[in-house]
């Protein structure tokens, strides 16, 4: 250890991985991290240490098949030219009940296989955006009183005004 890096705070050094201790994260010349998709993100600019490689990874993925619908008050991402969303492949392939392989979804759905693969893979990434749609959908089956016992044997469902509407949909 240099004078340099004794004197970095203990929690500066301990996330400067020196080359060697990256392993498969790397490929020599510039350090790039390869995803689930194959995409190939720089990893913390020209920094030659890899500072920061665990804290501030900057993986920017651009899907083929996967894209926002426009139509849709859903702000994850759905299978290009289809109103399938991607957290729906993903929920047949991991299901506890009948888990169905990526092949048997492709099949299903009458989709290219790469298509579902990259379902998979953007889901495995745990996006926000998933999380924040069922967040907004719980708010709005409380809102209208889906979420009541008696919903289920012929209660009434609450109509919501444009003002609720629009507190529940703008969080």
């Amino acid at each position: 250890m240099t004078v340099r890096e004794r004197s970095l705070p203990a929690r500066r050094r301990r996330f400067q991985l020196p080359p060697q201790r990256l392993g498969p994260l790397v490929q020599r010349g510039e350090r790039r991290v390869e995803h689930l998709t194959g995409n190939q993100t720089p990893l913390c600019g020209s920094n030659p240490r890899g500072y920061n490689l665990i804290m501030q990874p900057t993986t920017a993925t651009t899907w083929k098949h996967l894209a926002p619908n426009p139509k849709s008050l859903y702000t994850q991402l759905f299978v290009k030219g289809t109103r399938i969303r991607a957290r729906t492949l993903y929920g047949m392939h991991v299901s506890a009940e009948e888990p169905m392989s990526a092949e048997e979804i492709a099949a299903a759905y009458r989709l290219p296989l790469e298509a579902v693969l990259e379902a998979i893979a953007y889901c495995r990434t745990d996006p926000p955006e998933i999380k924040q749609d069922f967040e907004r959908e719980e708010r709005l089956m409380e809102a209208t009183g889906m979420n009541d016992p008696a919903y289920k044997y012929g209660g009434k469902f609450r109509p919501l005004s444009a003002e609720e509407f629009a507190r529940i949909f703008d969080k």
